[in-house]
């Protein structure tokens, strides 16, 4: 058994965020969700990432925190 806990770290919208990172999450979730959701430590992480990355190149989100309907769905 993997136990874990949760930090309670607060999620923030990607694109609000990071707003040079492209979201690529699926069109089903897309269609629902709009957005990308990750913890508030990654995305301070994402953003000094971001601001190393050579000019015209952008991190890509293809999965990020999963609502229970996508959890349940897998």
């Amino acid at each position: 058994m993997i136990r874990f806990y949760d930090n309670k770290e607060s999620l923030v919208d990607v694109r609000v965020y990071c707003p040079g990172v492209k979201i690529m999450i699926g069109n089903e979730r897309l269609k629902k969700e709009k957005t990308a959701f990750v913890r508030i430590g990654v995305a301070k992480k994402l953003q000094v990432a971001q601001k190393l990355l050579p000019k015209g190149m952008n991190f890509v989100i293809r999965d990020a925190w999963r609502p229970a309907y996508v959890q349940v769905k897998i």
